[in-house]
């Protein structure tokens, strides 16, 4: 499993327990640790299918420059970045066993 696709599942969960809220059917739902194993997995797939969304940047975050960036967004055009972005969203969905963690200093 995942930590992103377990963060995302439980912050969906989050806003569905204050949207059961507000409607007041709150008992309805049980806390995060305390649902249907079933359930669960159930929110952790669509907090897979939002993760894997993210991995084709839109073509704001391809554009995106600022006076204070390190990197050009033109960079993004030649893949380096691009990559680096795709590399980072399967590690986060733990699809990319074959990469190598980068590690600080080398």
């Amino acid at each position: 499993m995942s930590e992103m696709i377990e963060r995302v599942a439980k912050a969906k969960w989050a806003r569905r327990q204050e949207v059961a809220r507000a409607a007041g059917i709150q008992p309805l739902l049980a806390d995060w640790d305390d649902e249907l194993e079933g359930l669960r997995e159930e929110v952790r797939a669509e907090a897979r299918c939002a993760i894997e969304a993210m991995r084709e940047p839109t073509v704001a975050m391809l554009s995106y420059e600022t006076p204070d960036a390190m990197v050009h967004p033109g960079c993004f055009t030649c893949g380096g970045h691009l990559e680096g972005w795709r590399l980072m969203i399967d590690a986060a969905l733990d699809t990319a066993s074959q990469i190598t963690p980068h590690k600080a200093g080398s």
